[in-house]
């Protein structure tokens, strides 16, 4: 039996519309223009930018972007991680269908921000990012002693 034949999602899903950005950001020969080595790489930094601001957002046109045997054993803990996360339940790290469904709401509200932070600015995509890392880092560190 397959995973597709016991009822488990094979394919991890983007918006259509965002579909060119993630090839912008991933297919450049120039790592300054696309920071990114694979769209998986983009989906999860999204992911975990949309479970860090706490936003979901459905998915309303989706597209396969991989699928479930490109992600690595950190990859699915992460993506375990977040669903429990959103979740507060560690009995959904046991649904693999809902984990990605959570993982590609979280993505699809954390690519807009990515997008906003490294595509909408003057400059090279991978700088911008790094500028947004270290924004990121220095609002982390505000509040804490």
């Amino acid at each position: 039996m397959t995973a597709e034949s016991e009822g488990l999602r094979e394919a991890i899903y983007i918006e259509v519309g965002v579909h060119p950005s993630y090839k912008r950001l991933t297919e450049s020969k120039e790592p300054a223009e696309s920071p990114f080595s694979t769209m998986k790489d983009l989906f999860m930094w999204a992911a975990c930018l949309g479970a860090r601001r706490g936003c979901r957002k459905p998915l309303v046109s989706r597209e396969t972007i991989f699928r479930w045997d490109q992600l690595n054993s950190r990859d699915i803990v992460l993506l375990e991680a977040i669903a429990l996360v959103v979740t507060g339940d560690p009995q959904v790290i046991l649904h693999r269908n809902t984990v990605l469904e959570i993982a590609e709401e979280c993505a699809n509200a954390g690519i807009a921000e990515l997008l906003d932070e490294i595509e909408s600015r003057h400059g090279k995509p991978l700088w911008n990012l790094l500028e947004f890392v270290v924004k990121e880092c220095a609002l982390e560190g505000d509040g804490e002693e």
